[in-house]
């Protein structure tokens, strides 16, 4: 209920065009935030093992690999918005294309 309360506020302070506008970029966000999230979930089990096994070099190693995966996802998807985003929504959502800009 406080979220529906929530969003009924900001709905009404920002109104509906604004928000309108700021669908696609937020979609975004909300897609790209999924990746890092699995990744850390994929791992944490066999940090945790390491941990309490006194492995701490394993669990080192574990935490950079996370950190290296997710530094590249990050890297790519800043590549891959910069570059190819606009020609996306040019094809797929034209009426989105001011939202970008």
């Amino acid at each position: 209920m406080k979220n529906q309360v929530f969003y009924l506020r900001i709905t009404i302070i920002l109104g509906p065009v604004f928000l309108g506008k700021l669908f696609l970029p937020i979609g975004i966000v909300a897609v790209a935030n999924i990746f890092p999230g699995a990744i850390s979930n994929l791992f944490f089990p066999k940090i945790i093992e390491k941990y309490e096994n006194k492995d701490f070099i394993g669990v080192s190693v574990e935490i950079k690999k996370v950190f290296w995966i997710i530094g590249f996802y990050c890297i790519a998807l800043v590549l891959i918005i910069f570059l190819g985003l606009n020609t996306v929504v040019m094809s797929f959502f034209p009426k989105h294309i001011e939202s970008l800009n």
